[in-house]
């Protein structure tokens, strides 16, 4: 059988398409990374005592103090507070909206306050909420 020749333009397109994977796989790789540090630095913050301790290892980390972070903690406090953590939801939703703050996040304000909300109504606190 003979062997088909691609005209230069499909070599390209192939060319082209091949890169453009490569690249794109490298992109998903570097964002699954990025979100595991994120998760990651939710779990030790989580888990830290006092404001001085979260500061501290936000300090430590700057690159991942990004809306990301306050998404991963309040989706972190709505698990806390599902499981009857309420103190630590609250702790969680305080911290996610000072980061949200600092960083203008409209959006993760808006999520923070609202999560915070939740908390304090299951708690009865009806004018917390």
């Amino acid at each position: 059988m003979p062997s088909r020749k691609l005209p230069p333009r499909n070599l390209i397109t192939w060319f082209l398409l091949a890169c453009l994977s490569s690249c794109l796989s490298e992109l998903c790789f570097a964002q699954g990374d990025q979100q595991e540090k994120v998760q990651h630095l939710v779990e030790q913050l989580a888990a830290v005592r006092t404001p001085e301790e979260g500061n501290a290892l936000l300090k430590s980390q700057p690159e991942l103090v990004t809306p990301d972070l306050v998404k991963a903690l309040t989706k972190q406090a709505r698990e806390l507070a599902t499981h009857g953590k309420q103190i630590e939801a609250l702790m969680i939703c305080d911290l996610a909206l000072n980061i949200a703050q600092r960083l203008n996040d409209k959006r993760g304000m808006f999520v923070a306050l609202r999560v915070k909300g939740g908390v304090a109504r299951a708690r009865g606190d009806n004018k917390q909420a």
